[in-house]
């Protein structure tokens, strides 16, 4: 799927050779728009144009979901009754003020949780459904389940908001492939030792669609996080600022290309800075509004210092991901 710069450019130079290349191979080019290949085929996305992806019939298993059959994904985060926040205008306030954010309003961001260790903030997360938390695997690596709780429903970290609880956690399902060293595949899976209930400030997110990039596209993170790179303090209000979506290709070029994997999702203003999560915010949601709603298309991760002009925000890339959540969580 990436590095999908230099997709995109060849597809559009060379539109033409790439679909007879599709159809060559036996394929045919479908829309992303509402399009999707039939039972029985797989897909990819080169051989078509850079808004299309080439169905052919499925020849071997493929485990990876870039290559697996559309009707077998089935993704455990929602895609329904899911990603609302109570305000039609969330995310969309002008002061751009996480480094460069501003507060967020109680249950603005309705899936988004506080992860404690013995009763202080250390990462965020979000809610999948009401037992499951998706946070990142460096927040949890080394950690014991009964060490840590969940806070669902927090908005302000030093009182008990109306429809705050909190919960311990039962299990630690960290991706099998995480590195500790690179940050890939940094992913887990929290389970609860109870379930909860909905309601107007604890909501889930919503997955993202399995063809997303996301490139380009203007998307808002939340967390309690430091407001600059190595500041000792953490806010008491959970804040959010809107960032823009860098392709791999263009952050790869800021970081050295091997360190920004297929895995991972890079967001931020290049040439400007000062817009970022920061330390406090890892686990956290990187969340696109499509419609009406939130997808999640990014797990807070890494970077070089906070809101650095020559560094985005490095996530991972929650696309990448749903069939191991899907296997994973029950």
């Amino acid at each position: 799927m990436k590095v999908l710069a230099l997709i995109l450019v060849a597809s559009l130079q060379f539109g033409a050779s790439f679909a007879s290349r599709c159809s060559l191979e036996g394929g045919s080019c479908v829309s992303i728009f509402g399009g999707f290949c039939s039972v029985g085929e797989q897909y990819s996305r080169t051989g078509c144009n850079a808004d299309e992806i080439c169905c052919q019939t499925k020849k071997t298993q493929q485990t990876d979901k870039r290559i697996g059959v559309v009707p077998e994904i089935r993704p455990r985060i929602p895609t329904s009754n899911c990603g609302v926040s109570k305000y039609s205008d969330a995310g969309s306030y002008k002061s751009y003020y996480v480094v460069g954010g501003q507060q967020a309003r109680q249950g603005e961001f309705p899936w988004q949780i506080s992860l404690q260790s013995r009763g202080s903030h250390i990462c965020g997360g979000m809610v999948i459904d009401n037992q499951w938390i998706l946070t990142a695997a460096h927040c949890v690596i080394g950690a014991r389940a009964r060490n840590l709780n969940v806070v669902i429903g927090e908005h302000n970290r030093y009182s008990t908001d109306a429809n705050e609880v909190s919960i311990g956690v039962s299990s630690i399902k960290i991706h099998p492939s995480y590195s500790d060293s690179t940050l890939n595949n940094d992913v887990a899976l929290l389970k609860l030792k109870s379930s909860f209930t909905y309601n107007e400030d604890v909501q889930p997110v919503c997955a993202p669609d399995w063809y997303e990039d996301f490139d380009g596209v203007y998307c808002t993170v939340s967390g309690w996080g430091t407001q600059s790179s190595g500041a000792s303090s953490l806010p008491s209000i959970l804040r959010y600022v809107n960032v823009p979506v860098v392709s791999n290709y263009r952050c790869g070029q800021q970081y050295g290309s091997s360190q920004i994997t297929d895995q991972m999702i890079c967001a931020g203003l290049i040439g400007t800075g000062g817009k970022d999560s920061c330390q406090g915010d890892s686990g956290g949601p990187l969340v696109c509004k499509v419609g009406n709603t939130f997808q999640l298309a990014g797990i807070v991760s890494w970077g070089y210092g906070c809101a650095d002009r020559n560094y985005p925000g490095v996530y991972t890339r929650v696309t990448e991901f749903l069939d191991w959540i899907e296997n994973n969580k029950n």
